[in-house]
Parts: structure tokens; sequence; C-alpha cells
């Protein structure tokens, strides 16, 4: 045999870096099985096919125990790498830093197992000596198609509940009720069960969740064989998720003189103790529809949705959990300190702030030879103010035809611009979407999307805006055939009609509501139009 037809496989990598080494370890698996390349595929085809072998591994690596809950185990040839033959993990970034574990997305994990599928279509593959390895390799495909098409499923669950008018779950619907009859003998596990029932009075409603045993499969057991030595009715709620199932007894005379109108009350009462859990677009309507009536912040009218309605949901995000508690404190105490009458104070100038006004009236009253000659610098002229945000922003990326989508502001409920430089694509789209669904957008929000994100540096949002900034000019692009809003609230009610004069002087005329004209603003142009041409298109009017 020539050297040409030696089977040669690609070097192994000198490097300490755990991915490195995970791509070393599979390549001597390779070496033992006495594998290869002919000629010089080893450096092109074979270096391809192990690089995207290991890099599929590598994604998954965090989240094997996810994978192993489903019923989705490594096939043989991975399961046999050295690090997980000593039940360990090559990448061990989130294990030795506090570092929060990257979600597996969908999207990246398809684009893996695609890349991977390329290698196994090619020719050498269907060589008999590597039938074994291929068949694994085809087995790791599938789990991960598998698990990504589990994530598909979620998100168009959690797409469904987040939109849906009516709460997923509740306490009419999801239960089970069974009547048990009194035994005379019952395993010692329900004595306290019993014991809890004699000294009860005929349907008084018991919870008996701390009487259950800590692991599942012992609860499903407990459950089976439930019994005591009085008659009694279970009553089961299944929410799922955090809240599991809830379980209620209580005490009947016998299964033949069972009061049903005492029953229907105790399910009516079970059903009162059920948190209730408020999907995303039930407090946005209510928020949407009462911010135009009511004059305060969508923070506070979300406290008092919760108030109202008993909303156990927790917030969407840390900073909006951190501001309902602050202003459900505001709202429980009433301290005078925090929250003031505005009906006192209108004929009251106050003197708390004092000191500040006359310090600032000071400053902008400076005599201009005390000034003059004082050394200044450029850094907060106006032109140069916005460097800092541009700085890490593709050239030209705020621009009307970059618009791409839009989302509102959890605080105020303006509007605002998602740019992109280029298109998105389809599962780009269905990313934002979801993203847009989370309700975590704030005016002038430093970093909306996270490091870890697969649209971070592919979408943009204006940084320099805040909740009293205005609708932004690409809102009312032609292209986009929004409906027109307010350009300073934002609103879509009590819009004023703008006399020809303006329509024709100007290229522009944003909308105007009826409260910002009574608050004293006028409607924001754009683009005025020279005399000549307004001459000429009236004329040809």
């Amino acid at each position: 045999m020539t050297q040409q037809r030696l089977k040669k496989l690609p070097p192994l990598y000198n490097s300490q870096f755990r991915n490195d080494l995970l791509y070393n370890d599979f390549l001597k698996i390779l070496q033992e099985r006495k594998l290869g390349w002919l000629n010089d595929n080893h450096l092109t085809i074979g270096h391809s096919f192990i690089r995207r072998v290991t890099d599929l591994v590598w994604y998954l690596d965090p989240h094997l125990g996810k994978l192993e809950k489903r019923g989705l185990k490594l096939p043989k040839i991975i399961a046999k790498l050295p690090v997980y033959a000593s039940e360990s993990h090559y990448n061990l970034y989130h294990d030795t830093t506090k570092h929060k574990k990257i979600e597996i997305s969908r999207e990246k994990l398809e684009s893996f197992v695609k890349a991977l599928i390329l290698s196994i279509q090619q020719p050498w593959t269907r060589l008999l000596h590597w039938e074994e390895v291929i068949k694994d390799i085809d087995d790791l495909i599938k789990i991960a198609q598998e698990y990504a098409n589990y994530l598909q499923g979620v998100n168009n669950r959690m797409r469904t509940i987040h939109t849906s008018l009516v709460p997923v779950r509740n306490g009419r619907d999801d239960i089970t009720v069974e009547d048990i009859e009194a035994v005379d003998l019952y395993p010692s596990q329900y004595e306290f069960l019993a014991q809890l029932l004699r000294e009860s009075n005929d349907y008084d409603l018991l919870n008996i969740d701390h009487l259950l045993p800590p692991k599942p499969q012992n609860i499903y057991l407990f459950f089976q064989n439930i019994c005591a030595d009085v008659s009694f009715t279970l009553y089961r709620y299944y929410h799922g998720n955090y809240l599991g199932t809830l379980n209620f007894v209580w005490k009947i005379p016998s299964l033949d003189k069972c009061d049903k109108t005492k029953e229907a009350k105790n399910i009516s009462a079970a059903y009162d103790q059920i948190p209730i859990y408020c999907t995303r677009q039930m407090r946005k309507n209510v928020i949407n529809k009462y911010s135009l009536i009511v004059k305060a912040s969508r923070s506070i009218l979300q406290v008092l949705y919760q108030d109202l309605t008993g909303d156990v949901s927790t917030p969407d995000n840390e900073i909006n959990k951190k501001t309902h508690e602050r202003i459900k404190l505001m709202l429980d105490t009433q301290d005078p300190d925090i929250i003031i009458d505005l009906r006192k104070i209108i004929n009251e100038k106050g003197t708390k702030f004092d000191v500040f006004w006359n310090e600032m009236q000071d400053y902008f009253n400076e005599d201009f030879s005390s000034i003059y000659g004082t050394q200044t610098s450029e850094n907060f002229r106006p032109s140069k103010a916005g460097q800092l945000e541009a700085d890490n922003l593709p050239q030209g990326i705020f621009n009307n035809n970059r618009v791409r989508e839009f989302v509102e502001c959890d605080f105020c409920g303006k509007i605002r611009c998602i740019y992109s430089m280029s298109a998105l694509k389809k599962e780009q789209i269905s990313t934002l979407q979801l993203k847009i669904n989370d309700n975590d957008f704030t005016c002038g929000i430093e970093e909306w999307m996270p490091p870890s994100h697969e649209l971070k540096g592919i979408v943009f949002i204006r940084q320099s805006l805040s909740c009293d900034s205005p609708i932004e000019s690409g809102y009312y692009s032609n292209r986009l055939k929004k409906p027109p809003i307010c350009y300073y609230c934002g609103k879509n009610n009590s819009l004023v009609e703008a006399t020809d004069d303006l329509l024709h002087g100007y290229q522009s005329v944003y909308p105007l509501c009826s409260n910002c004209q009574l608050l004293g603003h006028s409607f924001h142009t754009w683009g005025k139009k020279k005399v000549g041409e307004l001459t000429r298109k009236r004329k040809r009017e």
C-alpha cells in the first residue's frame, strides 16, 4: 500500500481549551477504531466532520440533564468520551463562574444539525468501516432534532398562552372530585389524614398538601391507595408548572347520605383559594383601555389591576418586580411624605426645592465677565452628545427605511421603532416577536437584548429616548402603513384634523390629539415646501 492510500486523521489540537479537549477525545476514538480519510481529505472533509460533531456536543453539553429528563440519551460513541465516562462535563464555564447558563436556542440548535447533516450525506459515509460511527452520529442528530421540535412546541404553547383572553387553567374544569368510603384497616402512612378527618366537622374544607410525601412518585402512589376509617371527598385541582396540584378533602357522613349542596359550597370555597394567573394579553387589554381615561402611569394601573383581580402572576422581569413592590408599598402605607394630594398644593409653591432652584438661577444668570476665558470642552456639544451611543452602532442604522418592527414601552405605553441593517429572516422575526411579547421594554433601557441573545447586534433601538420623547418619525413611514397616533403621547383617540395650510405647506404633518393640544402642543411638521412649489401645486389643483 502506498503512502497516498493510507488512512489519515487531522492533527490533534495543542490547546488547553475545553472545546479543543472534546475535539481531541473524539479524534482519539476514531484513531482507536483505525478510521480515517484517504489522500489529504483528512484536512478538509475530516476536520469539518469532527468539528461539526464536537460543536453540536459542546452546545448541548451544559443541558444534558434536560435531555435525559425527556428520555434523550447520548449515543454510544459520544457517551464513551473520557469526560462523560467519568460523569463530568466538558463545558465547565458555568460551573466555575457565576454566569447563568445560556438557554438553548432552537434556531441555533437546528443550524448545528443542518451543518452535521451536510457532512454525513457525503459519499465516504457509505463505506462499510464507517457504518457504526455514522449510525451513532445519526442518532445524535435525531436527539438534537427531537429536542428542537420540543422547543418549538414550547414556544408555540407559550405564544398561545400569552395572547389568550382567558386563563389557561381554572378551578372548575381542571379538577377531579372523588368520594371515598370508610375502611376498617388502612396503611400507616394515612394515619395523619385519618386523624385530621376525625377531628374535623362534616364538610369542613381541609388542605392536605402538607401531608404529602416529598417525591413525585410517592405522591402518585399516595393518591392511588388513599383511604381512612371515615368517609370523605377528595378534591384535586391540576394547575401544573410551579404551582403543581392542590389537594383538598372534607369529611362526609357516608356515601349514601352525602349532601350535594354542601359539597358544591366546598368546591366553590376551594376554588376561591386557588390563585388567579391572568395572561399578559388580559392585563394588556385592561391597562390599554383604562389608560385612555385615567391619568395614571401604567405601572400604577398594573398594581391596581392585580389588587382588583387578585392576579398573582409574577412580573416579567426584575425591574418591573421592584417597581411593583415600591408602588404597592406607597399605595398601602398612604404615607403623606411619599404620596402628595395635588389638590393641596395648587395654590402653594412649596419650599422643599428652593435651594436647588436658587442654585440653578445663579448658574444661568452668572455674570459674563466672571466666566469669560474659562476653558471649555466639546464633550457636551449637542452634535457630539449622541456619539457615545453611536460608537457601537452600524453607520446609518437609525433610518426610516430600516424600521422592521415596533415595541411598546411597558411604563409609558409609547411605541418605539426596532431597526436592523437588513430584512429579518422568518426565524429571526419569530424570535423577535417572542422578545417583544415579554413586555420587558422601557424607554432608554441600556440593554434590552441580553449579550447571549441571538439577535444581539442584529436589531437596535434608540437608547437616547425617554418616556418624555415623542414618537419616532419612522413610525409614520408610508412604507409601513401604521395607524395614526399622536406624535407627543402616542394615543390614537381624539386626533385633531390639520388645516389645509399646514398640509400644503409641509411635506410631513404629524398627528396631534386634542389632549396634547390643550396642553399647549401644536402640530409637529417637517420639510417646509418652497413658495414656488406651493404656487405650482395650487395651479395644478
